[in-house]
């Protein structure tokens, strides 16, 4: 009467499913023949007289083994939502957009336009180019720029695409494809920061003297903008350009020469970032900040989409470093200015220190090795150990680890493993030779790898939250006193929500500012002895709207006179083009440099989306960035047993435990 269903996960109990189940009915030939095929089941009920709930057939995935029926299950299990978006969405967008893009007139009018040399470096063939650089020579500094794509412009909250957006939470990189976060039209195109496009944008720049130390700790500016890259560039050619390999535009390839610029130009700009960069990271690192990478794991893929091989990408480039640090210092000025202003409603991404048990654990595996000396009371102690991880010829004796052998099959060059001796004896189609486990650099890197994996191992996952206090803000990894995600609005939906906050924020500045302009053409005015006379016919008039208007702007905790709301009302509605002419407000000024602490006294509250909100949007985001992570790494894992079985079918002969 009933099948039973063995789930992929442990945890679940079997499931028992009625045969009579249309589904079932549908697919009774394939149980018999296949018994290991793929379902999606749900749960209905769970007697308490029975041991199994009874579930519901969904629909069937594929064959258990097939690559790509796996790498679905995977995707189900960890609530990845791959699916196309609905017509409704694309509807929508294509109404509200039309191609090729044109940015509207009302936006160039409050927009500041980079009209100075801007590109992008992403890995090569990226088609979602969220953020650009830029630098220029001041007369005293250097002012360094990160423009960031404007997707919260097109992602307007409460709305369709804004809700598909906020529950898929994150873009999601597999092996062999990517499921963006939001449709194409706008992640790799609309938003995306495409050369010779021009596109909307937020802007953040800092001042560092020639020396690359920081003039101040606030932005030098930050505000929307309107950019126009001149080049997308990938980290191969800008470690080429870094290293001195491209010197000049004709040693530059074609589809990486700048559009209407000067590409010796962009060159130079990247040898300052590097720079500039460079002393950034070595300044974060001498400070306590942990620098804890993991290999990724990719393949070479025939066009069948299988596996034919896989190696480690090395994201420790010096091209990988300048984006790296470039970003880390616009979150972190972005994360400053949120709990400097909005306070209760910044967005941040907090990181807490590992539990003391994984951190004992971590130093008892590292007290058998000979020559690592681990402190982790602090993160600067626990940077400053791994940095100087060291190994000495003794710990090789150590723990019955005396010797290493190579096993090399005959016939194939390209295989080569190493193994610690043991009991395990080679075979005639294997040479072997003995060597000192220290003597070979590769084997110390490797042994220095695994041990800033086990430190990886230990680390707490960090977690988006609201500004609570400065202590709970702190970052541990990076030893900030605070960080954001802000550079990463086409793949992320937290950094788009802090774009709405942070463009919320830039419009109350803007207001403020308008104000206190009036003010002082008011006070000019008044100086003059003409302004109380002529506009004195109009103060009943005023009065009578004075209510409102105060009203209004007390909720946004401008501090007005009557007298001056009178004064602003009168010049609003009275003075003449010709006596006052109204122009395009600057852009805000900067804040003056106050401690943190300072900046938590003036608080100003976002009035589209309270603190409840953002928790439940941090904790979706939490909760996907985990289920996104894991399925992601699974689904590596797939491709490489999918890689060794298909590897070993083909090379019977060797030892497959040694290769594994």
């Amino acid at each position: 009467q009933f099948c039973v269903f063995h789930p992929i996960d442990p945890k679940w109990p079997r499931v028992l499913l009625p045969v009579h189940d249309s589904v079932i009915m549908r697919h009774q030939q394939t149980f018999h023949s296949t018994p290991k095929d793929l379902y999606v089941v749900s749960i209905e009920s769970w007697s308490e007289h029975s041991m199994f709930p009874l579930g519901k057939m969904m629909k069937r995935i594929g064959q258990d083994g097939d690559l790509f029926a796996e790498v679905e299950s995977i995707l189900t299990e960890n609530n990845v939502n791959f699916g196309n978006f609905s017509s409704k969405i694309m509807k929508d967008i294509q109404r509200n957009i039309k191609l090729p893009y044109q940015i509207p007139k009302s936006e160039k009018r409050v927009r500041k336009k980079i009209s100075y040399r801007v590109f992008t470096i992403d890995p090569k063939g990226s088609k979602d180019l969220d953020d650009a650089l830029s630098i220029r020579a001041l007369p005293d500094a250097f002012e360094i720029g990160v423009h960031i794509a404007d997707a919260s412009h097109f992602v307007k909250m409460g709305s369709l695409l804004d809700k598909a957006a906020s529950r898929r939470a994150s873009s999601v990189y597999l092996v062999d494809r990517t499921i963006p976060m939001l449709p194409p039209i706008l992640s790799e195109n609309v938003c995306s920061l495409l050369p010779g496009k021009e596109r909307l944008a937020f802007s953040v720049f800092w001042k560092v003297d020639k020396q690359g130390h920081k003039v101040s700790e606030e932005p030098s500016w930050l505000g929307r903008t309107i950019v126009r890259s001149c080049a997308q560039l990938d980290y191969a050619i800008v470690d080429n350009i870094i290293d001195g390999q491209i010197i000049s535009e004709r040693n530059l390839p074609q589809e990486y020469r700048a559009i209407k610029q000067s590409s010796t130009g962009m060159i130079s700009d990247i040898k300052l970032l590097h720079k500039f960069a460079s002393k950034m990271r070595h300044n974060r690192e001498t400070s306590g900040s942990l620098a804890l990478k993991k290999p990724t794991l990719e393949f070479d893929l025939d066009h069948d989409g299988s596996p034919t091989n896989y190696r480690f990408s090395n994201s420790n480039t010096k091209s990988h470093n300048l984006i790296e640090e470039l970003m880390l210092e616009a979150n972190k000025l972005i994360a400053r200015e949120l709990i400097g202003n909005v306070r209760s409603h910044a967005l941040l991404r907090s990181h807490e220190p590992p539990n003391s048990t994984a951190i004992s654990e971590f130093l008892q595996i590292c007290s058998h090795c000979e020559g690592v000396d681990m402190k982790c009371d602090t993160s600067a102690e626990f940077s400053s150990s791994l940095h100087n991880l060291k190994y000495l010829s003794a710990a090789a004796s150590r723990d019955g680890v005396k010797k290493i052998t190579t096993l090399k099959p005959a016939g194939d060059k390209k295989v080569t493993t190493l193994k610690v001796e043991s009991n395990a004896t080679p075979t005639s189609a294997q040479r072997t030779s003995e060597i000192d486990l220290f003597s070979l650099p590769e084997v110390q890197k490797n042994i220095e790898a695994c041990v800033h994996f086990l430190a990886v191992k230990t680390m707490n996952h960090a977690k988006y939250e609201v500004f609570d206090s400065l202590e709970k803000s702190k970052h541990y990894a990076l030893n900030f006193p605070y960080y954001t995600h802000f550079t990463s609005p086409i793949r992320r939906y937290t950094d788009i929500m802090v774009h709405r906050i942070l463009g919320w924020l830039l419009s109350v500045r803007s207001e403020q500012d308008e104000m206190s302009s009036l003010n002082k053409k008011i006070k000019k005015k008044k100086s003059k002895g003409k302004f109380r006379k002529k506009y004195s016919q109009k103060q009943s008039q005023s009065n009578r709207s004075n209510h409102n208007f105060t009203s209004k702007y007390k909720e946004k905790n401008y501090n007005f006179t009557t007298e001056g709301m009178f004064e602003y009302l009168a010049l609003r509605n009275s003075v003449d083009s010709s006596e006052c002419e109204t122009t395009t407000p600057p852009p805000p000024p900067p804040v003056q440099q106050n401690s943190i602490n300072q900046m938590l006294e003036n608080e100003i509250k976002p009035d589209f989306i309270g603190r409840s909100g953002l928790d439940k949007i941090c904790d979706h985001a939490n909760k996907m960035r985990t289920n996104i992570k894991n399925a992601e790494q699974q689904c590596r894992k797939i491709y490489l047993k999918n890689y060794l079985f298909n590897y070993t079918q083909q090379h019977s002969h060797l030892d497959t435990t040694a290769i594994v």
